[in-house]
């Protein structure tokens, strides 16, 4: 990040702090945004730890920076003066947008059932854009970011008044380019979309992927040729298809080979959600239970009956 843009946000946590750190000023804050009516009456934490913490801290800080202003009126805090700097605030806008825009990405790519195809999909759509939004703020045009948007329409801003500011946000852009890159090369999602790319479109494929053998590719012939097939991938998922007994039972040497492609986790969203579960259980009160078959139940799919498994006890304890 160029060192404007970090000094923007170094400074934007420092005035969070300075208000969220002292219970006073959190009690009158609270107070003033409630009588300006304001639609939030607080500000956030920002915490390395939460992974989608900077960009809702900056989105809060953006929307409260006028209440914040009068907040700070007479005040000897000596950052006051950044919530009335154009240039300042120009930068927060961008800052709240582009974290926001990253934070979608990472939700859209979490949950039980993401594939590693379409995780891959994601992280390719989102280095196009901002291969695009690069483009964009070389020609001054902000469609792309809302916030920002609005910031400069609340001011009446020209946005030749910031050109110094393009610069570096392009510059921005291009270096969460280059870590994308880095993490996620062009030539591997070249070879995975080829090499397993059958799995994902099987019915689009045309030619012998180089992953099946000649056996399994008379299979795969049969399998896309089927128009009950088609119509059943149309309509379920990818992994409830290659899941399906249609398929399992009739091409298990294909459905073998998907499931193994589909299989891998994509994101560390099942560890994440276990550490949840056994933080949740093992406080300080309970710090010598043994939590292995409470984290299964609470990470099991399965809902257990409380009332059959109640009526299937032998005996019941009345009262004394």
């Amino acid at each position: 990040m160029p060192i404007p843009l970090k000094n923007v946000l170094d400074e934007a946590v420092k005035i969070i702090n300075f208000v969220k750190s002292r219970p006073l000023s959190t009690r009158l804050f609270t107070i003033l945004c409630e009588d300006m009516g304001s639609m939030h009456k607080s500000l956030l934490y920002h915490t390395e730890v939460r992974w989608l913490s900077r960009g809702k801290t900056l989105v809060r800080l953006l929307e409260l920076r006028n209440e914040l202003y009068v907040f700070f009126t007479d005040h000897p805090f000596n950052l006051q003066l950044r919530l009335s700097d154009k240039i300042w605030l120009f930068r927060l806008s961008y800052l709240a947008d582009i974290f926001t825009k990253l934070n979608e990405v990472n939700l859209s790519i979490q949950g039980k059932m993401t594939t590693v195809f379409t995780a891959n999909d994601k992280i390719r759509a989102l280095k196009k854009k901002i291969k695009f939004w690069a483009v964009c703020f070389s020609q001054h045009k902000i469609d792309s970011f809302p916030l920002l948007k609005e910031y400069l329409e609340s001011i009446d801003g020209n946005i030749e008044d910031f050109d110094e500011i393009y610069g570096e946000i392009e510059q921005h852009l291009n270096e969460i380019l280059s870590s994308l890159e880095k993490y996620f090369p062009e030539s591997k999602d070249i070879e995975f979309i080829q090499r397993y790319n059958w799995v994902k479109n099987p019915f689009l494929i045309n030619d012998k992927p180089e992953d099946l053998s000649i056996t399994e590719y008379e299979e795969f012939i049969e399998m896309t040729t089927d128009s009950s097939l088609k119509t059943l991938f149309d309509k379920i998922s990818l992994t409830d298809f290659w899941c399906s007994s249609s398929i399992t039972n009739e091409y298990q040497s294909l459905a073998k080979k998907a499931i193994l492609a589909l299989l891998p986790f994509a994101t560390t969203y099942l560890c994440e959600t276990g550490f949840s579960s056994y933080a949740s259980m093992k406080t300080k009160y309970r710090n010598k239970l043994d939590a292995e078959a409470d984290m299964r139940i609470q990470l099991s799919p399965i809902k257990p009956n409380i009332k059959i498994l109640v009526n299937k006890k032998s005996q019941h304890h009345g009262s004394h």
